[in-house]
């Protein structure tokens, strides 16, 4: 992505002629490109050497991400709709969380679907921005907001390959910084369109509000117990945030509240074989082994070589 950004940021802001004049011209340069693509082939090679692909070495699991074991288009109708739940994640960070697998993302398969439709348009949006600001219509600056935005989250997308989960919130660190080209933009322009109301006094609301929720936000990273309680009430359909939320109760020795987690996982995902298996390990603890035998046979129904499972019902 950096060689992108760099070679984005050299044609749209650093010479005197058009945006187009530099396009056109770029490919009569190529010495000015070529560390760009060295470095870039550097670090695809590297990767290559270290994972053995340039994507993932092997499909994520269903319960990871459902969209690496759905069709072309599927993915990517629902790609587009998580790009509208990023957009609301950056305007409005409320519901926060750490889990946004199974089944808390619903795949897309309309083309009415409305976070499609709502994903859509800010990518048509981002794409607009970056052709005029190439022809000269709009600021360059501008332009360059919505290229790295569409740059940054296009490798983490889902589009051209599946990744390992279908949305994660550190996935905006870097499409956040064409986001702040934008923010810094609007900040610029506030003293025309605010007539009356001093930048500085938005720009002080807006902190404080982000403030306040940050504060609130690292209250739930003390520990997993409140880590996985928070995750569970705001991803309430995904089968793994409620399976961590059990293995907590768990871990506190609460096996009552652990089972009652691990049943709303099973009751998301029935076939979650790693959910099974701690179920039978809760059995295990309470010496409820005719029940632990049944979970740890079920694990291994759907799962055949889980190692675990088959280890714990031979004993």
């Amino acid at each position: 992505v950096l060689p992108a950004f760099l070679i984005a940021e050299n044609l749209l802001l650093n010479q005197e002629s058009t945006v187009r004049e530099r396009i056109s011209g770029s490919f009569g340069r190529w010495r000015i490109w070529l560390p760009y693509a060295i470095l870039g082939a550097g670090v695809l090679a590297i990767r290559v050497l270290v994972i053995g692909s340039l994507t993932l070495p092997h499909l994520p699991d269903y319960i990871d991400n459902p969209l690496a074991h759905v069709d072309p288009f599927t993915r990517i109708l629902t790609a587009v709709g998580i790009f509208s739940r990023y957009v609301g994640l950056l305007l409005f960070p409320v519901d926060l969380t750490v889990d946004y697998t199974f089944n808390q993302i619903p795949v897309v398969t309309s083309l009415f679907d409305l976070h499609f439709l709502v994903g859509f348009v800010f990518l048509a949006a981002l794409t607009t921005i970056a052709y005029r600001a190439a022809n000269d219509e709009v600021n360059a600056l501008i332009g360059l907001g919505g290229l790295l935005i569409l740059l940054a989250w296009l490798p983490v997308s889902n589009v051209p390959f599946a990744i390992g989960t279908p949305m994660n919130e550190r996935l905006l660190y870097l499409p956040m910084i064409g986001f702040c080209v934008f923010v810094g933009i609007g900040y610029g322009r506030l003293s025309e369109v605010a007539r009356g109301c001093p930048p500085w006094i938005v720009g002080l609301v807006v902190c404080l509000l982000f403030g306040v929720r940050t504060s609130i936000r690292n209250a739930d990273w003390q520990n997993d117990f409140t880590l996985f309680a928070a995750a569970a009430v705001s991803s309430p359909n995904s089968a793994k945030a409620a399976f961590n939320l059990g293995n907590a109760y768990r871990d506190e020795e609460n096996y009552k509240a652990a089972l009652g987690g691990y049943s709303r996982a099973l009751a998301i995902y029935p076939a979650y074989a790693e959910v099974h298996y701690n179920v039978g390990v809760v059995y295990q603890h309470q010496q409820k082994f005719k029940e632990a035998v049944a979970a740890y046979r079920e694990a291994t129904i759907h799962n055949p070589n889980h190692v675990g499972a088959l280890l714990n019902k031979g004993i």
